[in-house]
């Protein structure tokens, strides 16, 4: 089972359609400013969980298939999410994607990539199923806020495994994986991208005020986003 299988009720709880503060006053804003304009566009969600991107992405864009590997994320996706353009699809990231070559024109996620082992692998699958000048956008958290809230990933220097503390507004520890920029990047550079932009979600005094866990780190960055183009 998929570690988010167990807690789907209470990420759909926090998350909704909204998202949870951090999302909504940092995040989202990068995201929805970094879409492409371009209507006509076949979008791949990888990593979709409850389908709150899908959504947005479904007003936004010509058809979206989200795919995750936590069926009951799926099962709230498709229950409280659908939508005559969108189709969910239990896939693995770490395997062979569903569908053929060259069949995406834009290929995003939100919050996953650090769930995912096999980066590399995941990277290739996801160059082979996008066309000539396709967009890879995707968020995650920024290094140096993991190094500042872990300090014992200071000596990490290849892909890492490590149990988080107090994530999903502190109710609820993951397993997921930390890694230096360089590597990261690697991955879908050498898969054959071309990374074009990346952006950081700061974390402001302001915000500080609204969401009191992270006054210890304003000034620092606590998310970013990546776009790549095939």
């Amino acid at each position: 089972m998929n570690q988010y299988d167990s807690i789907a009720q209470y990420y759909e709880e926090l998350m909704g359609d909204k998202g949870d503060l951090p999302n909504q006053h940092l995040l989202d804003p990068i995201l929805l400013d970094l879409l492409p304009k371009e209507k006509d566009r076949i979008v791949l969600d990888f990593g979709c969980g409850s389908g709150r991107w899908t959504k947005v992405l479904a007003a936004k864009y010509q058809s979206v298939k989200g795919i995750d590997k936590a069926q009951e994320m799926l099962q709230i996706a498709k229950r409280m999410r659908a939508a005559d353009n969108i189709t969910y699809t239990a896939a693995d990231l770490e395997n062979e994607l569903p569908f053929p070559d060259e069949s995406f024109d834009l290929e995003f996620a939100n919050m996953v990539v650090h769930y995912v082992a096999d980066l590399e692998g995941m990277a290739k699958e996801l160059y082979r199923v996008a066309k000539p000048g396709c967009t890879l956008m995707f968020s995650t958290h920024h290094p140096t806020f993991d190094l500042a809230r872990y300090e014992f990933l200071s000596n990490a220097t290849t892909r890492t495994e490590f149990t988080t503390t107090g994530s999903l507004k502190g109710k609820v520890s993951l397993e997921r994986f930390y890694e230096p920029w360089e590597q990261l990047i690697a991955h879908f550079t050498t898969a054959g991208f071309h990374l074009r932009t990346q952006q950081d979600a700061i974390i402001t005094a302001e915000f500080a005020k609204i969401y009191p866990r992270y006054q210890q780190y304003v000034g620092l960055p606590r998310f970013t986003v990546l776009q790549f183009t095939k």
